[in-house]
């Protein structure tokens, strides 16, 4: 039997964070909350105001080896097993990368030049879905398509829309394979992989050493490998009058509009994220 003992809540909560503390400075406050609320059902008034609790030994142990997992750097979405994207919880795992909040801006950005009642819509590389599944949900009558290389993105994209009530069709398929076995589409959108190798250095352990390399990384001989391939794809693979959409890496600003300028795109843009930086470049197809 899983015996509970007494607890106060605010002391659960002071010794979580003093454990993060030295890891994560501030934001082990913001952490100390989330685990709390996940694993022992406290939210932020019950630990401010110390209340009196008896959870099972079992969630406390639960807690204890997450706090453990955090101070590896490990991220806490794929402790928790969950992302919040969109206003929406995603399931995630070490198999996809964490939706990042400059994403939501290419959905908005999409939402906003989108004029079609029922477009069809095409995500490359669709990793957790967060975009799938969202432009899915807020384009209701939109015909959603997906697909990733890797066959884990494909469930848990498949999961996320079935958890969500989204219809996605999401299958395994890589970009560098000849074959095109979809239709044309009046929007692609694609987040693919494009940091540089010699950028890893820079980066945040809890990204290096958790996040899957494959969504992250590219060469740095050839850093522009998938924008090139889906900008050849959607000279096929878009409707004339067509959009492509992709968020970049702020460095390659420049070279992705001209690679859509000399691929049969016209309206090509750059747009930055909410820091001022190169973040967005779409085009229309001629």
């Amino acid at each position: 039997m899983d015996a509970a003992r007494t607890y106060h809540s605010h002391s659960i909560f002071r010794q979580v964070r003093e454990d993060l503390h030295p890891f994560y400075g501030r934001e082990s406050e913001s952490l100390s909350y989330m685990l709390l609320d996940e694993y022992l059902n406290i939210d932020r008034i019950a630990c401010i105001s110390d209340r009196i609790i008896q959870p099972e030994n079992s969630r406390i142990t639960l807690l204890d080896v997450a706090v453990e997992r955090l101070k590896k750097y490990e991220p806490i979405q794929y402790i928790l097993g969950k992302s919040l994207f969109y206003g929406r919880e995603f399931h995630v795992s070490p198999g996809v990368l964490i939706p990042r909040q400059e994403t939501e801006e290419l959905i908005r950005k999409i939402i906003t030049m989108n004029r079609l009642r029922k477009p069809g819509i095409l995500d490359i590389g669709c990793g957790s879905g967060c975009i799938a599944v969202s432009l899915a949900l807020e384009i209701p009558e939109a015909e959603l398509f997906a697909f990733d290389k890797y066959p884990e993105a494909v469930q848990i994209t498949c999961e996320n829309a079935l958890k969500l009530g989204a219809e996605v069709k999401a299958v395994h398929h890589d970009i560098f394979d000849g074959n095109w076995p979809f239709p044309e589409f009046d929007i692609i959108v694609s987040n693919p992989p494009y940091i540089a190798e010699s950028e890893k250095e820079n980066m945040s352990q809890n990204v290096t050493d958790y996040e899957p390399r494959h969504a992250l990384f590219v060469p740095d001989e050839d850093p522009l490998k998938f924008y090139h391939r889906i900008a050849e794809i959607s000279a096929s693979g878009l409707k004339s009058g067509g959009y492509l959409f992709f968020e970049i890496n702020e460095s390659f600003g420049n070279r992705v509009y001209h690679l859509l300028e000399t691929s049969g795109f016209d309206m090509v843009r750059i747009d930055q994220d909410i820091h001022g930086r190169d973040r967005f470049v779409s085009g229309r197809k001629k």
